[in-house]
């Protein structure tokens, strides 16, 4: 499971990892086994009309909603209903937002549903949206409580697996029901920290400041000019 034949005939100097270590690998691997290849997939999709990528996120999450009550992964699937939900939501109110329209009782809805198990980057999400709706005490309050959050033994997905040192251990009193891998592996989720991710279909959610450094292109012209400035 944790390729330690692979790890040690490609390189067979090499020290193996520290139980920690091993363990914090596996994790990556499997976290980038779901929810990294789900956003993948999202994004491919997203290549779409606002219309078509809009129906195909519905559909998702209608079927992440069913299975998550009649599956022995209700947890992993709940994350991906909170995912699609949150998607829908901000989509949704990025086109209210850019006709002017107030949003919507089933848009605070589905921000709601994609708020249940505490993801980090959703509620980030829903504060985008209020800082851009002008909502400036409700977006401080939930920033307040997000802060809160935040604990010295989490980590940012997507770091150096160097870094593991930085997760601590499960505490023994938190092992003592924790009695398969599924439940150690959701433990470890619960104190990563995704990144914040819009598609273009979410533009108008987005911070202003961000929408232009996201999704600015550069051009033959900006080539020219940094040339200049460079040569300057």
């Amino acid at each position: 499971m944790d390729n330690i034949g692979n790890r040690l005939s490609a390189n067979p100097d090499a020290k193996l990892s520290t139980r920690k270590g091993s363990r914090f690998e596996i994790v990556l691997d499997l976290i980038c086994e779901s929810r990294e290849k789900f956003m993948t997939t999202v994004y491919e999709y997203a290549s779409l009309t606002t219309q078509l990528f809009e129906c195909f996120i519905k559909y998702w999450r209608d079927i992440f909603s069913i299975k998550r009550y009649e599956n022995d992964y209700s947890s992993e699937l709940l994350l991906h209903f909170e995912i699609t939900s949150c998607i829908l939501a901000s989509l949704q109110a990025s086109k209210c937002i850019e006709n002017r329209q107030n949003i919507t009782c089933d848009i605070a809805r589905l921000y709601e549903d994609s708020m249940v198990s505490g993801d980090i980057p959703l509620l980030l999400k829903n504060a985008s949206m209020l800082v851009q709706t002008e909502c400036f005490e409700q977006a401080n309050a939930l920033l307040e409580k997000i802060e809160n959050m935040v604990k010295p033994d989490m980590f940012q997905f997507g770091m150096k697996l160097d870094d593991s040192e930085r997760i601590s251990e499960l505490n023994p009193d938190e092992t003592i029901h924790l009695s398969t891998s599924r439940q150690n592996y959701l433990k470890y989720v619960s104190k990563a920290i995704f990144p914040v991710e819009f598609t273009r279909h979410e533009i108008n959610s987005a911070p202003f400041h961000l929408q232009y450094e996201i999704y600015r292109t550069i051009t033959p012209d900006d080539d020219i000019l940094h040339e200049g400035r460079s040569k300057g």
